[in-house]
């Protein structure tokens, strides 16, 4: 985790070659929220959820929907709704559709209550305005225990954090310079192929980018070799990584899908007071004058 200006999360998008998702924290049941005298009514989930009742009224006191699916013109944005697990949650939690449906559906009535024109954001699970992201973080509570037994009484509870994604184009690792037989960006070359965050990951590591700033300064050069390569994730990388090409260019450069291009037109352009169309082109523009 890190934290922030949208610049600086627009610059990890842009820059970053290890990440694959980036996310924005909406709401977090770990935190307490003090009252903030709005209508809301922020409740003390601290304790845990345990129940679809528990999360759906986490997210009916924690989420403030017009910032969050508001346009800014008095129109709504789509949305989506994704559950990943850490641990075995609470039973009413452990489904990822159900789970996912609740905090939907919460969002839908905060949405309601608040409109008098009865109108609702649509789900979008393509290519959705505001990709939605709930984390479910198991933690299981011992509150008595029978030593003649050796019986326990577990609470099962969970922390849960909300996050929006600022992209809606699948995992960042996905440069889109591969392809397969079909002319597929997406697809792996073969089932055994090395992500390319894990190859830029272990590059950096091992000190290329070090190596490549040197050679700059004395004019040297630098070498890599790859004898055991297969697909070429490794010298792809390295050579994105020596000319300095933002990972944000290579997905551009490389869409090959139907209608507009969502990685030179994010969803959170849409997003209400987050950010400019100017900032995010011009990030884009130095990004290019770099490489």
């Amino acid at each position: 985790r890190f934290e922030g200006s949208p610049l600086v999360g627009l610059k990890a998008l842009v820059y970053s070659r290890t990440m694959h998702k980036l996310l924005e924290l909406v709401a977090s049941s770990a935190v307490h929220q003090p009252d903030s005298g709005d209508d809301y009514g922020y409740q003390d989930f601290s304790r845990g959820i345990r129940t679809s009742r528990d999360l759906y009224d986490f997210v009916q006191s924690n989420v403030h929907v017009p910032s969050l699916l508001g346009d800014g013109k008095g129109g709504l944005l789509t949305m989506s709704v994704g559950t990943i697990y850490s641990g075995r949650p609470p039973k009413e939690l452990s489904h990822t559709h159900y789970t996912a449906l609740t905090v939907k559906n919460s969002i839908v009535d905060l949405v309601r209550d608040l409109r008098d024109d009865g109108e609702r954001p649509d789900v979008d699970i393509v290519c959705p305005d505001v990709p939605l992201i709930l984390f479910v973080n198991a933690r299981r509570q011992f509150r008595s225990r029978n030593w003649e037994t050796e019986d326990s009484d577990v609470d099962i509870a969970a922390d849960v954090d909300l996050y929006r994604c600022l992209h809606s184009s699948g995992s960042l690792h996905k440069r889109g310079y591969r392809a397969d037989d079909s002319g597929d960006a997406t697809a792996p070359i073969h089932r055994a192929a090395m992500k390319e965050s894990l190859a830029a990951g272990l590059l950096l590591e091992a000190g290329w980018g070090k190596l490549v700033n040197d050679a700059r300064g004395n004019g040297r050069g630098a070498v890599l070799l790859d004898p055991m390569t297969g697909s070429a994730t490794f010298p792809v990388e390295a050579a994105l990584i020596a000319g300095d090409v933002a990972p944000a260019l290579v997905r551009i450069a490389s869409w090959r899908g139907r209608g507009p291009n969502p990685h030179a037109s994010p969803s959170f352009l849409k997003w209400k007071d987050f950010t400019s169309e100017e900032t995010w082109n011009e990030l884009i523009a130095r990004a290019t004058q770099r490489a």
